[in-house]
C-alpha cells in the first residue's frame, strides 16, 4: 500500500537557493525527480554560478539534489 501526501496540491513554482560555506564553490548539481508516476528519475545536472542556482519545480513533485556524480537508480 502507497499512502499519498496529505496536503493539497500545489502549483508549479521556481525555487532560488543560495550556497554557502564550502558549497558556494560547486559548479553543478546532480537532480533527481520523484512524483506520482516517476520515481527517482535522473535529470539534467543543475549549474551553479556563485553559489546560486534556481529549480522549476512540477506540482506534486518532489527533487533530490546531490553534489555526487555517478550514481544510478537502484533496482529491486
Amino acid at each position: 500500500m502507497v499512502a499519498g501526501c496529505k496536503v493539497p496540491a500545489t502549483t508549479a513554482e521556481t525555487v532560488s537557493f543560495t550556497l554557502t560555506g564550502a558549497l558556494k564553490a560547486t559548479s553543478s548539481l546532480s537532480m533527481w525527480l520523484t512524483n506520482g508516476t516517476i520515481s527517482f528519475a535522473k535529470m539534467a545536472d543543475l549549474e551553479v554560478t556563485d553559489g546560486s542556482f534556481h529549480v522549476e519545480l512540477p506540482r506534486d513533485t518532489m527533487i533530490t539534489l546531490s553534489t555526487t556524480t555517478g550514481q544510478v537508480k537502484g533496482v529491486t
